[in-house]
C-alpha cells in the first residue's frame, strides 16, 4: 500500500488544518442529525480516531488532514437515512463545506477534496464488494492508503462489541427482529442474519496491518456471542419449559432475557428507538444516559434477583457473558480514547 499524497504536516494539525477540521465536525453533526444512535456522531468520532491511530503506524505516512476530513464525513450522505436524490453528487453536497473552508486550507485548488469525495463514495464494504463483483477494482483502490485506513476504522466499528448494538439499534429502528427460530419465515431477516450475511465477512476485507490485528479480535468475541445466541436454536429448548414445578418461572424467565446476548441486543435496540446514545466518552454529559449506563443501572443487577435453582444457573453464565462484552467493549474504545 502507498499513499497518495506527500502533503504531510510534521506538526500535525497546524492551525489552519485545527480550523478545518473543526468546520468540518459542525458540518458533520448538522447533516447527520437525524441519524439513530447506531451511525451518530459517536460512531463517527470512533472511526475518526481509530482511523487516524492505524495512520500513524503506517509506512509510509499517509496524510493525516484528508484521512480525518474523509473520517468526519464518510457518513453524511449514508443512503439509510438520505434520499437518493441527496445522495446522488456527494461533490456538489461537500463543495459548500470546501469552499467554507478555503482561506484556511484550499482543498479545492490543491487536489484534496477530490480525493476526499473519492474516498467517501469508496469506504463502503457493500459498494467494494459490488465493485469487485463487477472487476471494477483498479490500482487506487489497492494502493490508496488513506481510503484503506478509513474503510478499516470505518469496517471495525461494525464488527466486535460495537457492532452488536449497532446492528441491534439498527433493526430496532426499521422493525427487523433481532432473532428467530430457523424454521420462521422471518429467520433470513434478522440481526443475526445480517451477521451472517455481511458483519462475519468484513474481517477478510481489513487492509491495514493494526486493523487486521484488531479486526481478529473482535471478530472472536462477535462469534462468541453469536455462539450464546444459538444456544438458544436447540431443537425443544423452550425456557418455559425448563421451570416447570419451579416458582416464580415467569419472573426469571422475563429477566433472563435481559442479560446474556440478548440482554445486549435488547438494551441497543430500545436505546435507539427512543434515541439515546449507545455509548460515550466518560467525561461526556450524557455519560449516564446511554445503553451502556444502563448496564451498570440495571441489568448487571438482574443476576442477584434470579428465583430458581435453573435461573440462577443461567443468569450466571448470562452474567458474566455481560462482563465480557463490557470488557471488550471498553478494549475496543481504548484506542479511541487516546
Amino acid at each position: 500500500m502507498r499513499s497518495s499524497s506527500t502533503n504531510m504536516t510534521v506538526n500535525y494539525p497546524s492551525e489552519a488544518e485545527a480550523r478545518v477540521i473543526l468546520a468540518a465536525e459542525i458540518f458533520m453533526k448538522q447533516a447527520m442529525a437525524t441519524y439513530d444512535p447506531s451511525h451518530d456522531a459517536h460512531h463517527v468520532q470512533r472511526v475518526r480516531r481509530t482511523a487516524l491511530a492505524i495512520a500513524k503506524s503506517c509506512v509510509p505516512k499517509p496524510d493525516l488532514l484528508v484521512i480525518e476530513l474523509a473520517a468526519l464525513l464518510h457518513d453524511v450522505l449514508d443512503k439509510k437515512y438520505v434520499s437518493p436524490q441527496a445522495a446522488i453528487d456527494p461533490c456538489a453536497f461537500l463543495k459548500t463545506f470546501f469552499e467554507s473552508v478555503e482561506s484556511h486550507v484550499d482543498l479545492l485548488s490543491d487536489g484534496r477534496a477530490t480525493l476526499l469525495v473519492k474516498i467517501i463514495e469508496n469506504v463502503s464494504w457493500s459498494t467494494e464488494k459490488k465493485l469487485r463483483v463487477q472487476g471494477k477494482i483498479t490500482d487506487w483502490h489497492k494502493t490508496c492508503l488513506e481510503l484503506h485506513c478509513v474503510q478499516d476504522a470505518d469496517r471495525l466499528d461494525a464488527i466486535g462489541a460495537f457492532s452488536i448494538m449497532r446492528c441491534a439499534g439498527y433493526s430496532c429502528t426499521i422493525n427487523r427482529p433481532l432473532h428467530v427460530a430457523t424454521e420462521d419465515p422471518a429467520s433470513g431477516e434478522t440481526a443475526v442474519a445480517h451477521f451472517h450475511d455481511k458483519l462475519l465477512k468484513i474481517k477478510d476485507s481489513l487492509k491495514t496491518d493494526l486493523g487486521k490485528k484488531l479486526g481478529h479480535e473482535r471478530h472472536n468475541f462477535r462469534h462468541a456471542h453469536l455462539v450464546q445466541t444459538h444456544d438458544l436454536d436447540h431443537p425443544g429448548f423452550k425456557v418455559e419449559n425448563l421451570f416447570v414445578a419451579q416458582a416464580h418461572p415467569d419472573l426469571d424467565a422475563d429477566r433472563l432475557d435481559a442479560i446474556g446476548a440478548f440482554g445486549i441486543m435488547r438494551c441497543a435496540g430500545y436505546s435507539c428507538t427512543i434515541n439515546r446514545p449507545l455509548h460515550v466518552a466518560t467525561e461526556d454529559p450524557a455519560s449516564g444516559e446511554t445503553a451502556v449506563a444502563h448496564f451498570h443501572d440495571k441489568l448487571l443487577k438482574i443476576k442477584d434477583s434470579l428465583k430458581t435453582d435453573l435461573g440462577k444457573k443461567l443468569g450466571h453464565e448470562r452474567h458474566n457473558f455481560m462482563l465480557s462484552f463490557l470488557n471488550a467493549l471498553n478494549k475496543e474504545y481504548a484506542i479511541v480514547a487516546q
